[in-house]
């Protein structure tokens, strides 16, 4: 009887510990999972960086040119630099969806966990 609890509770161990090695490989995939987000985060700021850059050019290249002249038309050139501003449009950043959890108290048998 002994040599059977003693069994059974290896078993219960064993078990545990195929709980906990698949919990850290979905944690590990989560880690993964948030480099892989976080890099395409940083190459869009880097990306809008390059943008708000080129505006900040073109619109310091606008006012120089009507310091020069003042009865030039600058009509076409705020059309363009306004419809690079249009272009311009919140990037969706998908969600990370939390890791499943297992509740345990001081009552969870091996079974349960």
């Amino acid at each position: 009887m002994a040599f059977l609890k003693k069994n059974e509770n290896i078993n219960n161990q064993a078990n545990a510990l195929r709980v906990q090695k698949n919990q850290i490989n979905q944690a590990d995939s989560k880690l993964t999972e948030i480099d892989s987000l976080l890099s395409q985060i940083q190459n869009e700021q880097n990306e809008d960086d390059l943008l708000l850059d080129k505006m900040l050019s073109d619109t310091d290249a606008l006012l120089e040119q009507m310091s020069i002249g003042s009865d030039l038309d600058y009509s076409k050139e705020l059309a363009e630099l306004e419809s690079e501003l249009n272009t311009v449009q919140a990037k969706k950043i998908s969600l990370i969806k939390e890791l499943d959890t297992i509740s345990i108290s001081e009552n969870t048998t091996w079974e349960e966990y």
